[in-house]
C-alpha cells in the first residue's frame, strides 16, 4: 500500500511539474501575444505614418510642380510684359516723331509760300530795274543823238552818216536811281537764293525723316494693318491685361 502511494505521489509530482511548466509556457505565450499585438500596433502605426508621409510628399511634389509652373508663367508674363512695354515705348516715340514730321511739313509749306512771295518780289524788282536801265540807256543814246552833226563821226559807232538817230525815251530815272534798283534786285535775288537753299535743306531733312519713320513704323507693326494710334491703344490694353494676370499669379504664389 505504501509503495503504491509513493508511486502515485511521484506521478502527481511529475504532473505538477508539467503543469507548472505549462503555466510558464502559457505566461510566455501570453507575453508573446501581447508583444506581438504591440508590435503589430506599432507596425500599423508606422505604416500609417509612412503612408501619411508619402501622401504629404506627394502633395508637396504636386505643390512644387504647381509652383514651378507658376514661376514659369511669371517669367513668361514678365518677358511678354517687357516686350509690350518696349513696343509701346517705340510706338509712342514714333507718334511723337510723326507729329514732328507734320510740324516740319507745315514749316516747309510756309517756307515754300514765303519763297514764292520773295521770288515774285524779285521778279517785280528785276523787271522794274531792267525797264529803268533800258530807259536810261535810251535817254543817254538820245542825248548823244542830239549832238550829232551831218558829216561828223558818231562818238559811238564812228559813222559820218546818221539816217536814224536815237530818240529820247522821255523822263527816266537817274543813273543813281537806276543803280539803286539794280542793287535792290540783286539783294532780293540773294534773299531768294538763301530761301531756296533753306528749302532744299529742309526738304532733304524731311525726306530722310519720312523714310526713317516709315521704315521703323513697318518694323514695329510687322504687317499689322492699323495706324500707330490704334497700335499703341492695343498695346496699352494688352499691358493692363498682363499686369492683372501677373498680380493673379503673384497671389497664387503667396497662397502656396
Amino acid at each position: 500500500m505504501a509503495l503504491e502511494w509513493e508511486q502515485e505521489k511521484r506521478q502527481l509530482n511529475r504532473e505538477l511539474e508539467r503543469y507548472v511548466a505549462l503555466e510558464e509556457l502559457e505566461k510566455e505565450c501570453s507575453a508573446l501575444k501581447q508583444s506581438l499585438a504591440l508590435a503589430t500596433e506599432r507596425t500599423e502605426r508606422n505604416r500609417r505614418q509612412i503612408r501619411e508621409k508619402k501622401e504629404r510628399i506627394q502633395m508637396l511634389n504636386r505643390q512644387l510642380d504647381q509652383l514651378s509652373a507658376v514661376e514659369v508663367e511669371r517669367e513668361r508674363l514678365s518677358g511678354e510684359q517687357k516686350a509690350v512695354e518696349n513696343a509701346l515705348q517705340k510706338g509712342e516715340a514714333l507718334l511723337v516723331d510723326q507729329d514732328k514730321v507734320a510740324q516740319q511739313e507745315q514749316l516747309l509749306h510756309k517756307a515754300e509760300e514765303q519763297y514764292q512771295k520773295e521770288q515774285a518780289r524779285w521778279e517785280a524788282v528785276r523787271s522794274e530795274a531792267n525797264r529803268a536801265q533800258a530807259a536810261f540807256l535810251r535817254n543817254q543814246a538820245g542825248l548823244l543823238a542830239q549832238k550829232l552833226e551831218e558829216g561828223q563821226p558818231c562818238p559811238v559807232c564812228g559813222s559820218r552818216e546818221h539816217p536814224a538817230p536815237a530818240k529820247s525815251a522821255g523822263e527816266s530815272l537817274s543813273q543813281e536811281e537806276t543803280e539803286a534798283l539794280q542793287t535792290r534786285a540783286e539783294e532780293q535775288y540773294q534773299i531768294c537764293v538763301a530761301l531756296a537753299n533753306q528749302l532744299s535743306e529742309l526738304r532733304g531733312r524731311l525726306k530722310t525723316e519720312r523714310s526713317r519713320l516709315q521704315r521703323e513704323r513697318e518694323q514695329l507693326l510687322d504687317g499689322q494693318d492699323c495706324e500707330l494710334n490704334e497700335y499703341c491703344r492695343k498695346q496699352r490694353e494688352r499691358l493692363i491685361q498682363l499686369e492683372q494676370r501677373s498680380q493673379a499669379v503673384a497671389e497664387q504664389c503667396r497662397e502656396k
